[in-house]
């Protein structure tokens, strides 16, 4: 196989060989790439698949011509490539600019030819090679990713990394355009990001933690990697909502509430929503009596400030890990013969809940027949 452009963290590390395995489908490749076509109107592109969700209301939906009940059947390979490298692994949606695949697994990020599946170029970002999954790779504080996907934009690729590191990368080359640490946090096993950067208009969004300490959702300048704002997910002493937690105590500080899957944003209402996970400890509700907020909650930050616009909790006082774990969907509709600008989130027990995403008011709730009750808005 021949080599390919590769930067690493360490110039006297030797240049490595690809090895990814990657499969597409489609009538033909360039159906494959008709997929990912429309879709991405928000960031200002209309052939490209720019985000993990495919554009900035997490829709993932692209309206094909091609791929119809009479053509499945005709579905094959338009390419295939090596296996990852070092046996690493990933559960990314790849992003798609200009003809470019971007995805990562482990330690590398890896950018492809869409036409053919050629790598282009690799950037490693850890010598070592880790081992373990899931739990044991959260502690390492290693810099790979377990991240859902990564973030596009100015002519960037974002990746959020285990060690709490977030890394720019130039688009066509792969080259470090900054490496910044945005979470102070001390403990490993709360360090890893798996948000994926949601970039818009020139700023990253994304939520960081995990239920051993409290959530933090974030906003990030793309072009130098300094945070502009951090909030946290968690109502802290002093704020409104940390009466919802016991006091006296600092249970609050493993509250949990961590922003974990995409978020969606509405630049026109200048907001971006996030879905927060469960409280911490997951099972130990006695030692933290009260509804818990934020967790368990869809929350709209004014894209500027953090500030909370407004939120509504699904589930009160969590006892069972009962994650947020669909990314909110974002959609236009007419309720009542108006029109509406809608937020969809779903429960972890597959209750759909519809919420106008100006006000937060309530339009929709599916709970099924005697639940209704126990939510209070």
């Amino acid at each position: 196989m021949p080599e390919f452009p590769q930067t690493t963290v360490s110039a006297k590390r030797r240049r490595r060989r690809s090895s990814i395995r990657l499969i597409v489908g489609g009538l033909t490749l360039p159906m494959f790439l008709s997929a990912l076509n429309g879709i991405a109107a928000e960031h200002g592109a209309n052939q490209e698949w720019l985000s993990v969700n495919g554009n900035l209301s997490n829709q993932r939906y692209v309206a094909l011509d091609q791929i119809t009940p009479k053509t499945i059947s005709k579905l094959a390979a338009a390419w295939m490539s090596d296996p990852f490298a070092d046996g690493a692994t990933s559960r990314m949606t790849p992003l798609v600019h200009e003809g470019r695949m971007f995805l990562a697994a482990g330690p590398r990020i890896y950018a492809l030819d869409a036409r053919t599946g050629k790598v282009l170029w690799v950037h490693q970002t850890e010598t070592q090679t880790p081992s373990g999954s899931g739990f044991e790779l959260m502690i390492t504080g290693l810099a790979v990713t377990r991240s859902w996907g990564l973030g596009l934009g100015g002519g960037r690729i974002y990746v959020g990394m285990m060690n709490v590191h977030v890394v720019a990368l130039g688009e066509t080359s792969g080259e470090v355009a900054w490496d910044e640490l945005i979470n102070l946090e001390p403990l490993a096993v709360s360090k890893g990001i798996t948000c994926p950067p949601l970039y818009v208009n020139g700023v990253l969004y994304l939520g960081l933690g995990q239920e051993t300490t409290e959530g933090h959702a974030v906003a990030v300048d793309a072009k130098s990697g300094r945070v502009l704002w951090r909030v946290p997910t968690v109502a802290e002493p002093g704020q409104p909502g940390h009466e919802t937690w016991p006091q006296g105590t600092e249970i609050w500080r493993s509250g949990g509430a961590h922003p974990w899957v995409a978020g969606a944003a509405d630049p026109a209402l200048g907001l971006v929503y996030l879905v927060t996970g469960n409280a911490g400890p997951d099972f130990g509700g006695k030692i933290r009596p009260g509804d818990n907020l934020y967790t368990i909650s869809l929350l709209a930050l004014e894209m500027q400030s953090g500030r909370l616009r407004w939120y509504r909790q699904l589930v009160h006082h969590d006892l069972w890990e009962a994650d947020l774990s669909v990314p909110p969907v974002l959609f236009d509709t007419n309720i009542g013969g108006r029109p509406r600008k809608a937020v969809a989130a779903m429960r972890a027990d597959g209750y759909l809940f519809l919420f106008d995403r100006a006000t937060g008011d309530l339009y929709i709730a599916d709970v099924g027949q005697g639940a209704w009750e126990e939510i209070d808005f």
